[in-house]
């Protein structure tokens, strides 16, 4: 109870993970490939189930936060989470620059999660 917070968080990490393995399969697809090809290499990559088991994850722990946090404090606490783990990952694997527009999303991002948290009277 005491890490109750951790949990949103955790799911965020995990949902902005899946993301990249499936960014990763989409590049993969090569240009121009049929149907039946397209549908085969869908489920022969790996990067299909580390998404699904990542994100099947995720839910499970999103699901069990929702237990002892409002709905708008997991929904924006595992929003911010997700936000920031993906730019990370844009910025140390893919080595894309930040923008001045990455910064203010982060940053509404968050005033929108004190906002919500606030509301809520949860911190």
């Amino acid at each position: 109870m005491k890490y109750i917070f951790a949990m949103p968080l955790i799911a965020g990490v995990m949902l902005a993970t899946g993301q990249f393995f499936m960014k990763r399969l989409a590049i993969s697809i090569p240009t121009g490939a049929g149907i039946l090809d397209l549908i085969v290499m869908i489920f022969t990559t790996r990067d299909t189930y580390v998404f699904l088991i990542v994100n099947l994850a995720a839910s499970l722990v999103y699901v069990a936060s929702l237990r002892y946090l409002s709905v708008g404090t997991v929904l924006a606490l595992s929003f911010v989470m997700m936000m920031s783990t993906a730019l990370l990952l844009d910025v140390f694997v893919n080595h894309t620059t930040v923008s001045t527009r990455n910064i203010f999303g982060f940053a509404f991002a968050v005033f929108a999660v004190l906002l919500i948290a606030d509301r809520t009277n949860v911190g």
